[in-house]
C-alpha cells in the first residue's frame, strides 16, 4: 500500500513545505504534514504520520538515488493527538 511507519507518499498540492534538500540540513514538521523535497528538477512528496514522532532522515522515504546527503526530518504531535 505504500505506507510505512514513516507515514505515506502523497501529492505536491497537499504539500504545506517545499525544501531543498540541497541547501537544507533538517526541518520541523508538526505530525500529518505533507512536504515536497526538490532536488534540481526532480521532486518527490511524503505525508510525514509517524507513530512514535522524533526524527526521521529523508533518505529513508526518498526515491532510490534522490539524495545522497542526509535531511533530518523532526516530527512532533500535532494538536488533535494524545500523547
Amino acid at each position: 500500500s505504500g505506507r510505512s511507519h514513516f507515514g505515506v507518499p502523497n501529492t505536491a498540492e497537499q504539500a504545506t513545505k517545499v525544501v531543498d534538500v540541497r541547501s537544507t540540513k533538517s526541518i520541523d514538521l508538526v505530525c500529518g504534514e505533507t512536504v515536497t523535497f526538490r532536488n534540481g528538477d526532480k521532486t518527490f512528496s511524503w505525508r510525514f504520520d509517524t507513530v512514535n514522532h522524533g526524527k526521521v532522515d529523508a533518505r529513508k522515504v526518498a526515491p532510490a538515488g534522490f539524495m545522497t546527503e542526509p535531511l533530518m526530518v523532526y516530527v512532533r504531535a500535532n494538536d488533535y493527538e494524545r500523547n
